[in-house]
């Protein structure tokens, strides 16, 4: 249903070292960045995480769930919401 998600941060830098970190686990690249965001997504194809420096940017509110989904360790193409 998603395409993809936005979200705005306060500090790129940071935000870049750690979504690097913790997407590169799960099978996620950095597919662009620029001078005001970043886009994450698998290789080769569209990005599904983007993040955009806002200095105004606030925690989402009561009732957000962002869950991300990993290659299956079995390896294949199968993606699975919770990785072993």
């Amino acid at each position: 249903m998603l395409s993809h998600v936005s979200l705005g941060v306060r500090d790129l830098a940071k935000a870049i070292a750690f979504y690097d970190s913790v997407l590169g686990v799960l099978g996620y690249v950095r597919l662009w960045t620029g001078d005001l965001g970043v886009g994450y997504g698998v290789e080769g194809g569209g990005e599904k995480l983007n993040l955009f420096a806002a200095a105004d940017a606030v925690p989402p509110g009561p009732g957000f769930h962002l869950q991300a989904a990993c290659r299956s360790a079995r390896g294949g193409s199968e993606w699975r919401p919770y990785c072993p």
